[in-house]
């Protein structure tokens, strides 16, 4: 603490000492350094940005209200990017707060309302109905890329009239499906689409109903398709969640449990009367990590590996038999085996994914840090040097000055000030010649008491101070002497 306290006064006489460009200088690079250190400690972390309605482009109508609103509201923080605005996750409520009851996107409405809202009189029928059924496809598609895990979504319907008597009129309709990034459109999710479509428009059953799945080009429902699924395919998928669902909260205690269930209907090799029942067979596989059993393991203190793979065994055991006491029990089915697999999952941690950062790139993003260091370094580099010239200036002129006195003490002796007696030569008028001595008190000498060092004065250094101190008697001792030397 005092090598500091030190430090911080040399610091201070030195900024006193300095001159007034010195300590523009200074104050410059301090401000420097202080930004710097806030760009590094604010502005080095992007921010997490997600869209406030994602998976829809906004207007620049809607755009506008929605910033009107904000602001209103006080938030900040949001961004737009592609129609779209992006604001932080954490405050998601905040914004949905502050525009609810206030915005209501084009998005959202219905362009049913529009067709009818701008048609004319002059319209005939068929293209009246033409434009509804137009409209009504753009509502069911906006409805369904509101299913998780649905980006894009486009629905035509088609209508056939039967010839006969009858004049039944049959229905078809296709859905173009695009799932998002990372995900796929599954049987589950097909079978529901093809029920929301015909529950949709009347006349329309479900079995004229065709799904396709743009990212891989599998179709749902179509005659020749593998993907088709029966009425009791539908209700084993629906038990499935159902089943999932209570094996989930069974094993809640285990965390990133993996559990996987699966119902397969089969061929009964036994003859039935009643054709109504069917036979399947249950499996559920359950994956426990690792991680969870070396935590079991370090609480009841298992440090041998004997140990560890008993309480392994054991958790596994125990799970089995919970496993088996919720057997899944389908109405006009028959179980005919079930089967329960419990194994260890490796739950080793995530590697995080290193992009390859160029130079050009690092500067291009932290030139900012960079110059601000170089900044630093230059300013610190130059109190340094100037800091070791001046410790260098005061030891050259400590040693000139020791010098100096151990000299002037061995050839200067110390004796007292006597007073010197000024002898004048006189001739009288008879050419005799009179010698008299002159006693001239001279004024005494102030001696600079600071001043280490004395030097031996000679005649002409005791006139000017003679001269500097008392020029009346000077004078009138030159007078005398010009006088003497004349005559």
């Amino acid at each position: 603490m005092q090598r500091i306290q030190q430090l911080i006064d040399t610091a201070r006489t030195r900024y006193h000492e300095a001159s007034p460009r010195a300590r523009i200088t200074i104050g410059v690079c301090t401000l420097l350094v202080v930004f710097s250190a806030l760009a590094l400690t604010f502005g080095s972390t992007p921010r997490q940005l997600e869209p406030l309605l994602s998976h829809r482009e906004l207007s620049n109508a809607d755009l506008t209200k929605l910033t009107q609103h904000f602001k209103a509201a006080g938030l900040e923080g949001w961004e737009l990017n592609n129609q779209q605005i992006l604001i932080p996750p954490e405050q998601r409520s905040e914004y949905l707060a502050a525009i609810a009851g206030k915005f209501e996107s084009h998005s959202y409405s219905s362009d049913v309302d529009s067709v009818l809202k701008n048609g004319s009189i002059l319209d005939t029928p068929t293209l009246r109905e033409m434009r509804l059924r137009n409209a009504r496809e753009k509502d069911l598609a906006r409805i369904i890329t509101q299913i998780p895990g649905i980006e894009e979504a486009q629905i035509n319907i088609d209508d056939h009239q039967q010839r006969g008597l009858s004049g039944r009129k049959e229905m078809t309709a296709l859905a173009a499906i695009k799932a998002a990034t990372k995900s796929e459109v599954t049987l589950e999710t097909a079978e529901a689409i093809r029920e929301v479509i015909a529950a949709r428009f009347a006349g329309l059953e479900r079995n004229n109903v065709v799904v396709i799945d743009l990212n891989t080009g599998h179709t749902f429902g179509a005659s020749d398709s593998n993907y088709n699924a029966s009425n009791l395919d539908i209700a084993l998928r629906n038990y499935e969640r159902w089943w999932r669902g209570r094996i989930t909260n069974l094993l809640i205690d285990i965390p990133n449990a993996r559990i996987e269930v699966g119902l397969y209907p089969v061929e009964s090799p036994i003859a039935t009367t009643s054709p109504t029942v069917n036979t399947v067979n249950a499996t559920v596989s359950v994956g426990i990590p690792d991680s969870y059993i070396q935590q079991v393991a370090e609480s009841r203190k298992a440090i041998s590996q004997s140990q560890q793979q008993a309480i392994s065994q054991q958790i596994k055991e125990n799970v089995t038999e919970l496993l088996q006491g919720i057997m899944p029990v389908i109405p006009h089915t028959t179980l005919n085996e079930f089967t329960v697999h419990v194994a260890t999952i490796l739950d080793l941690p995530p590697q995080t994914e290193t992009a390859a950062v160029t130079v050009t790139g690092m500067l291009r993003d932290a030139w900012r840090e960079i110059l601000m260091g170089i900044l630093i370094s230059a300013c610190v580099i130059g109190l340094l040097r100037r800091n070791r010239q001046l410790q260098t200036s005061t030891a050259t002129a400590a040693t000139v000055s020791d010098t100096l006195n151990a000299n002037t003490n061995h050839s200067v002796p110390n004796s007292p000030q006597m007073e010197d007696p000024v002898f004048i030569s006189q001739k009288n008028f008879s050419g005799t010649s009179v010698s008299r001595n002159v006693h001239i008190e001279k004024p005494p000498v102030i001696h600079d008491v600071s001043t280490e060092t004395a030097a031996e004065l000679t005649l002409k250094d005791e006139l000017n101070a003679l001269v500097d101190e008392a020029p009346a008697d000077a004078a009138d001792i030159l007078k005398k002497w010009i006088s003497s030397t004349s005559s």
